[in-house]
């Protein structure tokens, strides 16, 4: 096996982007180590045909609403879907002089499909491709969700399609590879010359549910005029807190989560607008919301981890992920959890 190439890159602080030290997302692992530093803005404005892969369908659209000459490639989302004949439309753009995809992971092989049957992709010899730059965006996802959505392995037999410069796998937590050739893949280390210090408030309960409905009571009498926003992985919990809560609140309340999950939440939708602002005061987020996605508003965040059943257990990379969802800072933020009689 060949020694793997390290290469480390400076952050004067935490606060700077990724661009304003590079010109061009670097190929091979990309780990961050921070959250919000703009790696996948980089590869979206940069001068070259990208295909930026996201683990769900929320990333991707919403990244695609950053620009009109971004395209979401992936199964409908707020009713919107790019066809066959649209990918087509835009390949012959000429107004749109670098192509950017913005793919769901499970529409990769469909969207390569296309673009070689458009002949807009060729593998001309050993190298593998070369026209389009491929970002796999918070690959610690992929890894994680690979279990129970086995087509996230294709995305990695994919990335090997193309030419060893011209494909990243990106994450601000990074886990191991169990691929043989991954663990060789070159390995750029973002580095940041501030240390990162937050004041955590740290809530147990042995009714977490109750626990996280008083904070949520406790932070709107405190702060009224400002937003809160809550990560739980349990849309059953979320609906059982919203009771908890004093009607004149329950108004306040909307929940971001999966299409599978919105005939279940009924009338408490939550959306994200094109200027990555929450439509409602109290936000409640699942999985669907932990990674990719940015938020504009400055928010109370609640992390709740319940180890009560396995989906709604939070690692501390999720923590993390979750963290950096508001990438104009937090408020204050608060990790909730339980306490429990076993080991």
């Amino acid at each position: 096996m060949e020694e793997r190439k390290t290469t480390y890159i400076s952050l004067p602080a935490l606060n700077t982007k990724l661009s304003e030290v590079l010109p061009f997302l670097p190929y091979g692992l990309v780990d961050k180590k921070i959250t919000g530093i703009g790696a996948t803005h980089l590869e979206m404005y940069s001068p070259r045909n990208s295909i930026i892969v996201t683990p769900t369908r929320a990333l991707a659209y919403n990244k695609s609403l950053k620009d009109s000459s971004f395209l979401y490639i992936g199964s409908p989302y707020n009713g919107k879907a790019a066809s066959l004949q649209d990918i087509k439309y835009y390949l012959n753009n000429t107004s749109v002089e670098y192509k950017k995809f913005l793919v769901v992971a499970d529409s990769l092989p469909r969207l390569i499909h296309i673009l070689e049957e458009e002949k807009a992709i060729q593998q001309e010899n050993i190298d593998g491709y070369e026209e389009y730059f491929l970002m796999v965006d918070e690959i610690d996802t992929l890894q994680s969700d690979n279990y129970f959505r086995p087509i996230l392995s294709k995305v990695i037999d994919f990335y090997f399609k193309f030419n060893p410069t011209c494909r990243a796998l990106v994450s601000a937590t990074v886990k191991s590879f169990s691929h043989p050739k991954l663990k060789e893949e070159p390995l750029n280390l973002i580095v940041c010359n501030e240390s990162l210090k937050r004041d955590i408030k740290l809530i147990q309960s042995n009714n977490i549910n109750q626990a996280v409905s008083n904070k949520i009571i406790n932070t709107m009498k405190d702060y009224p005029d400002d937003k809160v926003l809550i990560a739980y992985n349990s849309v059953r919990n979320i609906l059982e807190i919203i009771k908890l809560l004093p009607f004149e609140i329950q108004e306040f309340c909307g929940i971001l989560c999966s299409e599978n999950n919105k005939i279940e939440i009924g009338g408490y939708e939550a959306k994200i607008n094109e200027i990555d602002r929450l439509s409602h005061k109290i936000t409640f987020m699942t999985c669907a919301y932990f990674s990719g996605i940015d938020i504009a508003d400055k928010c109370h965040l609640i992390t709740v981890s319940n180890i009560t059943k396995a989906f709604s257990v939070l690692p501390l990379s999720r923590m993390i992920q979750i963290h950096g969802r508001c990438r104009n800072g937090i408020l204050s933020p608060t990790i909730s959890g339980d306490i429990s009689p076993k080991e």
